[in-house]
């Protein structure tokens, strides 16, 4: 890694939004050098991460480690000017290791806290927390805010832990700091990782989501560090913001699941039946001030439409599900997950009566919700839906 005028410490590479960060990073015309950490027990590296690693290894400096030791950060940290702090362990993964969502979640981002003041509290701490904090949301309590009241919702340690971490940044003494609530992420990953587990079934068809796209954070980090160091920022740091994708990312639980499986040939009234998802116990939002955070640093360009026409041409090959019956699918795809602990058809087969009260309000109000889509009420189907997500109409 050759000397740069700029050093970034990058923590969470290898997921989602910290490839994209990464990326973009490299792509600045500042010629930024990065140092960023990768855990140790990583199974396997991303190919898009790995190629990444590759193309800009004189600029990118890499090592194993774990951000929930606090040697590791200090060595992350020396000489950097910046850091960007995505590591988090997320669902399902999350929802599976309670104690390795503790030592990431929170008390890494405490020893990078404390690392930084340790050593002179002089690297601006660019700190990625979550939308996950406001906690369980439903209609008509569609819209959010910074401001709000946060509160994990029920059984998710994820955010428990991402809540305690934001509050210790908050209190530490930090001189310059951020933190910015992520939003749910439209990313590359999506079909391999909610493939494999429950929590697929854990978003209900009721909940709002405004999205951003995996490429657009990447971009915003960019942007961040590009605008700061021209001194376009004034007033911006010492703040909290939510990152949202605006109206164009706007969508429902059921809208954003019958884009996914209309990629193979059907939507989610074909795959699904409406009492298989959750009914409650879920954080998405739509946000009332997420376009500030857009006037500070420009980086909305995706839209969802956007996102899953990229998505179609990165893999054309889900057409093939077009010849299969949408029966057959539904039964190898989806019904198979009915046997994850962490699916709503375990947990009322096996009696888990405290997540049924959670996600559906208890075993009475489960059994009320229709099996067929012709008795169940859609948000995004209801009228004047479209005016829903227009936040000019709270005004």
């Amino acid at each position: 890694m050759k000397n740069m005028s700029k050093i970034v410490a990058l923590t969470g590479v290898t997921g989602a939004m910290g490839g994209e960060v990464l990326l973009s990073l490299m792509r600045s015309d500042k010629q930024l050098s990065v140092r960023c950490i990768i855990y140790e027990s990583e199974k396997s590296i991303p190919k898009f991460v790995k190629k990444i690693l590759k193309n800009y290894r004189e600029r990118i400096y890499a090592f194993k480690g774990d951000i929930a030791r606090y040697d590791d950060c200090v060595k992350l940290l020396d000489g950097a000017d910046y850091l960007i702090n995505c590591a988090s362990l997320i669902p399902p993964k999350s929802d599976h290791n309670p104690q390795g969502t503790y030592l990431s979640n929170y008390i890494g981002t405490k020893n990078l806290v404390d690392a930084v003041i340790a050593g002179g509290n002089k690297i601006a701490f660019v700190h990625i927390a979550t939308v996950a904090m406001y906690g369980n949301r439903s209609f008509p309590h569609i819209w959010g805010r910074v401001g709000d009241p946060i509160i994990s919702s029920d059984y998710d340690c994820y955010s428990l832990y991402k809540l305690k971490a934001e509050r210790y940044l908050l209190e530490s003494g930090l001189n310059k700091f951020v933190s910015l609530r992520q939003t749910g992420i439209l990313h590359k990953y999506m079909f391999a990782n909610n493939l494999k587990d429950g929590l697929m079934f854990h978003t209900p068809w009721n909940c709002v989501l405004e999205w951003v796209t995996d490429v657009d954070s990447g971009v915003l980090c960019k942007n961040l560090l590009e605008r700061d160091l021209d001194g376009k920022l004034g007033g911006f740091w010492n703040r909290i913001y939510n990152i949202g994708g605006g109206q164009r990312c706007r969508a429902t639980g059921f809208e954003t699941i019958d884009a996914g499986f209309a990629l193979m040939g059907s939507g989610a009234k074909k795959f699904f039946k409406p009492n298989w998802n959750a009914a409650r116990n879920f954080h998405g939002v739509w946000f009332y001030d997420s376009d500030e955070l857009e006037n500070y640093l420009e980086f909305r360009h995706e839209s969802f439409s956007d996102f899953w026409k990229r998505m179609g041409k990165k893999y054309p090959y889900f057409k093939l599900g077009k010849i299969v019956p949408a029966p057959i699918i539904s039964r190898l795809a989806i019904k198979r997950l009915f046997k994850n602990t962490n699916s709503p058809a375990y947990w009322v087969k096996y009696g888990k009566h405290g997540r049924v009260k959670a996600f559906f309000g208890g075993m009475d109000e489960y059994k009320k919700i229709p099996s067929d889509w012709k008795n169940y009420k859609l948000l995004c189907e209801s009228e004047n839906y479209e005016k829903l997500k227009d936040k000019a109409l709270l005004n």
